[in-house]
């Protein structure tokens, strides 16, 4: 008998529409010259509105950069599931 290795891609992609979501409004509390301190609380008071987003000159960058870091982690999940101990 056959194992399916059907990896559900249709649900990746609908998981990345939150992920480009949060980095919408991540870019939305993202100021010039903001560290990542001081970006962290400002995050935190942007999802007490969380459909306040608008877009800015970051929005862009930050959406990329959110799916660049889900495609990443969804790879290492997908690869991690290999059968190591086959028989």
């Amino acid at each position: 008998m056959k194992k399916q290795t059907d990896s559900g891609y249709i649900q990746w992609i609908f998981l990345a529409l939150p992920v480009m979501w949060l980095g919408a409004v991540l870019a939305c509390a993202y100021e010039d010259g903001m560290t990542l301190f001081e970006l962290l609380p400002r995050f935190a008071a942007a999802m007490d509105r969380p459909f306040a987003i608008g877009w800015t000159p970051y929005t862009l960058k930050f959406v990329l950069g959110a799916l660049v870091v889900y495609g990443f982690a969804v790879t290492m999940y997908l690869t991690g599931r290999q059968n190591r101990r086959p028989g």
